[in-house]
This record gives C-alpha cells, structure tokens and sequence, in this order.
C-alpha cells in the first residue's frame, strides 16, 4: 500500500489494545493523578523531539515519492488539523512539565520557555509544509520517520485521549438506552479530534496520496479498527 498511513492504523490497533493499557498504568499517577515522574517526563519530551525530527523527514520525502503537492483544499485540510496538532504538542508540553514537578501556574521562567519553544516548534512544522520536495527520495530515511512519528502517536494518545477516556468512563455504565448510543456518538467525534492530531505525519501522507479503491477500502478498515481500538475504553 502507497499509504503508511495505513499500516500505522494498524500497528496502532495492536498498541491500543495490548500495550497502551501498560503503559497508562505505569504513567497514571502522572497523567491521571498529577504526580510527578521523571522518567514519564523524560519520556514525553522525547516523543516531543522524535516526532519534530519525524515531520522534517516525513515531509519532504512524502512529496518526493508521491511525486505532489497540497493543492488549496487539502492544504486547507492539513491547516485545520495542525491547529489541533499545536493544541495537542502544547497539552503534552503541559504533561511533561507537570511530571518534572514543574507547574505552569508556578511562576518562573521554564514555563513560558518551554511554551515558547513548542509554538516556535510548531511554526517551524508549518514552514516544512511549503518546502519543495526532497532532491532525491530515501526510503530508509522515511521509514525511520514513520516509526518515530509512530511512537509519538502512541504516546500521545495515551497522553491525551486516554486521560479524557477515563475521566468519562463506561458510556453503557453512565447511561443506558439511547442516551448511552448518543454519548457514544459524541465519543467518537471527540477521539477523532484527538487521534487525527497525533497522526499528523501519516494525515498529510494521507491527504496527498491517490488510492486506488483497494487501497481506500483498506484504508477505511484500517481507520474503523483504530476508531474501535480508541474507544475502547468507552465501551468496556
């Protein structure tokens, strides 16, 4: 499949499912209890500095091999989900600080520096979208993208989403009838608001590539597991 994006909804099935429900109970007392945590903290920031280099490869190379670029209505697509992208970048600069034990209502100045730094960041991902493409395309160099764009995806959709998932709980224990089917609706809105933004390497790949019906149907497949996997948590 011409898509990665594809086989990241996949691998991403296999993450939600077996190894997101780990990683959340190692990283709970952070995330859910607003502990602190070096090594969370640590690990945050580095799916931070991954998925920047991730997008800076991705980018280019997607362009080179694909052989286009974003015309006006899908650049305006990809505007719409790098604004929730910045949205996202920011909450988990939030998360990071708040396991190193460091408040953003502290006063000082590494929260302003740190906030800083991740709006400069975001700008720089949105100067890489008008680039050209890369002179030559590499494929090692974009697989080693897609995994790194892959962790950050994983680990901020634990870091985001999940938080937001369970603070909701069981629709079916909340709510019965239809009320419970409506929640659920709703749900699923808000999972797509948080999961496009963690794939936004894979979202652009997504929006330039022009899939044979195979590969849509694939596509769809793909994304509707992920879209269970994600919502799991509302469901059991």
């Amino acid at each position: 499949m011409r898509s990665h994006g594809t086989w990241f909804n996949l691998i991403f099935v296999g993450y939600a499912l077996l190894v997101q429900p780990v990683l959340l109970a190692a990283t709970s007392t952070v995330l859910l209890d607003d502990g602190t945590n070096v090594v969370i903290g640590l690990l945050l920031s580095l799916a931070i500095v991954l998925e920047t280099i991730g997008l800076f490869w991705k980018i280019p190379h997607v362009q080179a091999r694909l052989g286009v670029n974003a015309d006006t209505q899908t650049m305006g697509e990809i505007m719409m989900v790098w604004v929730l992208h910045t949205v996202l970048t920011v909450v988990l600069g939030i998360a990071a600080m708040q396991a190193f034990g460091i408040s953003i209502d502290d006063g000082g100045w590494i929260p302003p520096a740190v906030m800083m730094g991740l709006v400069i960041k975001e700008i720089a991902v949105l100067g890489v979208l008008t680039m050209k493409p890369a002179k030559m395309y590499d494929r090692a160099k974009e697989i080693h993208a897609d995994i790194a764009l892959a962790i950050f995806a994983c680990i901020a959709y634990t870091g985001f989403w999940e938080v937001l998932a369970h603070s909701f709980g069981s629709v079916f224990e909340t709510y019965s009838g239809f009320e419970a089917y409506l929640q659920l609706s709703v749900s699923i809105f808000i999972f797509f608001i948080a999961f496009l933004p963690t794939r936004f390497g894979f979202f652009y790949e997504d929006a330039l590539t022009q899939r044979t019906p195979v590969e849509t149907m694939w596509w769809w497949v793909s994304m509707g597991l992920a879209t269970l996997a994600g919502i799991s948590p509302l469901i059991f």
